[in-house]
């Protein structure tokens, strides 16, 4: 039954983010789309350079084309403050998947504290599921009496 749950919950959460990936800005955002910001804005978020063609794909269907210069320019401010180690621990810590975005000059000490922080996301989902498990066995004692 919670496994049933589980993979209902991990399906929806898929296709939600499916969805959400399909268009990575609005029309509207197309239209007035700062480029230096938006790059910024994604390199910040720890999106891989490649996320560019998803905002050419979003803003083809209103004629805009990103400024790749620009683009670049901002997203290399933003992933140099991603790609700092104190926030490779938190984005480990949270479960957040590393998208292999960070430059080779960072990248090293970034994913040293990554791995620290999904060391204790995955101890901490461990302890959860036992939990969960322990409630379930007291549950099945108690129906059995």
């Amino acid at each position: 039954m919670l496994r049933k749950r589980l993979l209902r919950a991990g399906l929806l959460l898929g296709i939600a983010g499916m969805l959400t990936a399909c268009a990575s800005m609005s029309e509207q955002e197309c239209l007035t789309a700062n480029w230096v910001d938006q790059g910024y804005r994604d390199g910040s978020r720890g999106y891989p350079a490649s996320r560019i063609y998803d905002h050419q794909e979003a803003c083809a269907k209103v004629g805009v084309r990103p400024n790749q210069p620009l683009y670049t320019q901002g997203r290399n401010q933003g992933i140099e403050e991603y790609c700092q180690p104190e926030n490779g621990w938190r984005e480990g810590r949270l479960g957040n998947t590393y998208r292999n975005a960070c430059p080779a000059h960072l990248e090293s000490a970034f994913l040293r504290q990554y791995h620290e922080g999904a060391r204790v996301y995955e101890a901490e989902r461990y302890v959860a599921e036992l939990h969960n498990r322990l409630r379930h066995l007291e549950s099945a004692l108690i129906h059995e009496k």
